[in-house]
């Protein structure tokens, strides 16, 4: 089972605010696992699979700056 809560943003919202959003999940994940279970199954890697639509351009700088982008 995977985390199915899709994070979607407006093409047009700011790369560096995009970034910071992704920046706080990440550096912050011990407590959202707190508040919501499944995030336990959130990764970088499961981050960058799967999603129906395209990624924001601040969220693939995120993750080609994580190493996990692969695309």
């Amino acid at each position: 089972m995977g985390v199915a809560n899709l994070l979607v943003v407006d093409k047009d919202m700011d790369e560096a605010l995009v970034r910071a959003i992704l920046t706080t999940i990440f550096d912050n994940k011990p407590d959202l696992e707190k508040v919501h279970a499944e995030a336990k199954n959130l990764t970088l890697q499961s981050a960058v699979e799967g999603s129906p639509i395209d990624f924001h351009a601040g969220a693939i700088a995120y993750y080609k700056d994580k190493g996990v982008w692969k695309k």
